[in-house]
């Protein structure tokens, strides 16, 4: 292989890595130029330009071993798509108060009672779901056990992240405290819960995520559970435009710090996605009682 096509092929790699890795943090001393390098051939004596073709070929290791040293799940966090969680139902609000056919049309609001069922039941439809498929993951992830007997060891346990027992009080297949339900409000409700399953939803995403690196028995289920949950957000989100109600800041990925994320380790990796899917399923009926308390309160 000559020098001009080695060059060609480390400056071919190094565009696909430059995804991930910002163009000046290569050296200039480094890069390697074709132009360059077959004009310095020819000026250059005896076996001289070797020393060109040692210098690449040192290079490309050293990219390479970099490259896979990098954790896929940082390659991911600075370019991924933009989170589900963010606008689940692609409404352009400014775009809709301010658009010059909406003195033309006149519109009927849902009413309330019609906007309670409709998060109720795509609540409902995604807890049906993600219920399903409990006790298989847990026995394929902790083999000995079946969903009740691990979920009552770890009940109490929840990652500082996701919505905490003051915020969501209480466990999985519970009813909450009825005192709660009865100081519940629709605007704030409709706000809280929202932002509590923005929060999931920044989890769900992070299983689906390793469900796929890790080649995970489970991909399908999460995969369509994030999307159920994206359907429940954009009930709320629909909610709260019909009322003129004020979403609280979007949550970011930031929430979970990377410590959190990359866990190499299968059986912390497992249980960190218990706690996920756990609350996932949990939120989804605190949704379920909560809404159904507020229907009731219709008159």
């Amino acid at each position: 292989m000559t020098a001009l096509t080695l060059s060609s092929t480390l400056m071919a790699y190094v565009g696909q890595i430059g995804q991930w890795r910002p163009v000046t943090g290569i050296p200039a001393c480094l890069t390697c130029d074709p132009n360059l390098i077959f004009f310095t051939r020819k000026k250059w004596k005896g076996d001289s330009w070797l020393t060109s073709f040692a210098v690449c070929f040192i290079f490309f290791i050293l990219i390479q071993s970099t490259a896979a040293a990098v954790p896929m799940y940082a390659r991911r966090q600075t370019r991924g798509p933009k989170p589900k969680w963010i606008n689940p139902c692609g409404i352009n609000q400014k775009y809709i108060k301010s658009h010059p056919l909406q003195s033309h049309h006149t519109r009927i609001p849902l009413s309330d009672r019609e906007l309670i069922q409709n998060i109720i039941l795509a609540a409902k439809n995604a807890f049906i779901h993600s219920d399903a498929f409990k006790d298989r993951y847990v026995r394929k992830s902790f083999p000995g056990k079946n969903w009740q007997a691990h979920h009552e060891a770890w009940k109490n346990q929840r990652l500082n992240w996701l919505p905490s027992w003051d915020q969501i009080p209480k466990h999985l297949h519970e009813a909450p405290q009825m005192s709660h339900l009865k100081d519940l409000k629709m605007e704030t409700a409709m706000t809280k819960i929202y932002n509590h399953l923005q929060k999931i939803a920044v989890g769900l995403e992070q299983v689906v995520y390793d469900q796929a690196v890790y080649d995970g028995d489970f991909i399908q289920e999460f995969n369509e559970a994030e999307y159920k949950l994206k359907a429940v957000l954009c009930e709320l989100q629909h909610a709260m435009l019909e009322r003129g109600i004020e979403p609280d800041d979007d949550v970011s990925r930031e929430i979970m710090e990377s410590s959190s994320r990359w866990i190499p380790n299968d059986g912390y990796r497992n249980l960190r996605d218990w706690y996920i899917y756990r609350d996932y399923m949990n939120g989804l009926e605190y949704v379920i009682h909560s809404f159904d308390h507020l229907k009731s309160q219709q008159s």
